[in-house]
């Protein structure tokens, strides 16, 4: 049983520190990207939406699987890397201070991504 448990605390370590650069935008209606990678495409949003100097550099960008229920259903969230980290410090510095954000007229959030383990992290007292 502890070998169970340290190989789970260890699991849910590496899934935290992989989540770590990752964004969650949400609102961003299906097909606004009109076939445009979607990498450049959100890394383009970015620049536009929070008045960035330059467009950040990405790893990766995709939207979250989920089956299609139909035209009305609310767009699926796009997940994105930041490739580096004080870049992602300043992104969430302007959502911190602008929380009504748009995008071609529709409101958009975006949220740092956390892990399992930060969810039900526990302080110890002192």
């Amino acid at each position: 049983s502890g070998l169970l448990t340290n190989v789970t605390e260890k699991c849910l370590d590496l899934e935290g520190r992989s989540k770590h650069q990752n964004l969650r935008i949400v609102g961003v209606k299906e097909g606004k990207e009109h076939g445009q990678n979607l990498s450049d495409f959100t890394a383009q949003l970015l620049q536009d939406v929070l008045a960035l100097e330059e467009k950040p550099k990405l790893d990766r960008a995709h939207r979250v699987l989920r089956t299609w229920l139909d035209d009305n259903a609310p767009p699926r969230h796009l997940i994105l890397r930041v490739h580096h980290c004080h870049v992602l410090e300043e992104i969430l510095r302007k959502v911190a201070k602008n929380r009504n954000l748009t995008f071609q007229g529709q409101q958009i959030r975006i949220f740092k991504v956390v892990g399992q383990r930060a969810l039900f992290f526990q302080v110890e007292p002192f």
